[in-house]
């Protein structure tokens, strides 16, 4: 018996902790399901919630094969611009030489939309909108927040 569980590509383009500060396009496998039974492909929150320590991917150059760390990714940025509005705008710094200004998106209990609600939710990564994109930061890898 063959047993094959049918994955979509996703692009991304990823920073990680030793990848010189400058940002690589990888592919990601996502389920083509959603794992909540909803019937939708898999989302990028669905797949960084529910992913173990290290995920399979490509780099995008080259096509190798890698297995890259949950832990050492400062953020993921899909490709595809999105037509959504953000919430509460913030400075992420993720250190001394790396900061976005970004948009809050991530769905937040009512009345839950100051700066600290929004990085102290238990999910391990957490969605903004920046330059049209959806972006998950690792929220582990944020040093500071400034509102703006």
């Amino acid at each position: 018996m063959d047993y094959k569980v049918e994955k979509t590509p996703h692009r991304v383009d990823v920073l990680w902790e030793g990848n010189t500060l400058k940002e690589e396009e990888i592919v990601l496998f996502l389920n083509r399901f959603s794992p909540y039974r909803r019937g939708e492909e898999e989302t990028m929150e669905e797949y960084l919630e529910n992913a173990p320590d290290f995920i399979p991917c490509n780099r995008a150059s080259d096509g190798s094969f890698f297995l890259l760390s949950l832990s050492s990714i400062l953020y993921l940025r899909e490709k595809v611009t999105v037509n959504e509005e953000g919430s509460t705008k913030m400075r992420l710094h993720f250190g001394e030489e790396i900061s976005l200004e970004v948009e809050q998106v991530q769905p937040l209990p009512h009345g839950r939309t100051r700066p600290l609600d929004i990085l102290n939710t238990p999910s391990r990564f957490l969605s903004f909108l920046y330059g049209g994109r959806r972006l998950f930061t690792n929220r582990s890898r944020i040093r500071w927040a400034d509102p703006l």
